[in-house]
């Protein structure tokens, strides 16, 4: 959107104490219902309809990237039961559903 934004830090602040992400801030409904997230046997599979999976990755509720691949996570089993969200790129959309993991 044009807007700049100034930080300013010290040799003595906290480096991870900050985290700058540029996220959508919605996404078109028809497209989000299009994105099926779903595990079985400890794998997470996502499909999109009628677009091809460049990645995915999913993330604690924090924001903190807990895995990522090409279009499946193939082990979720080290995973606390929990809330996490699911980042989705397409060629066309990127796309993020809360999931539960039991």
């Amino acid at each position: 959107n044009g807007d700049t934004y100034t930080f300013e830090a010290n040799p003595t602040d906290e480096l991870n104490r900050f985290l700058i992400m540029n996220v959508a801030a919605s996404v078109n409904e028809k497209t989000q219902d299009n994105l099926n997230v779903y595990s079985y046997h400890n794998t997470l599979y996502v499909k999109v309809e009628n677009q091809n999976v460049n990645s995915v990755e999913l993330y604690t509720l924090e924001g903190r990237k807990l895995l990522e691949n090409k279009n499946l996570i193939n082990d979720i089993s080290s995973l606390s039961a929990g809330v996490y969200l699911v980042k989705v790129s397409t060629d066309k959309d990127v796309l993020c559903k809360k999931i539960v993991i039991q």
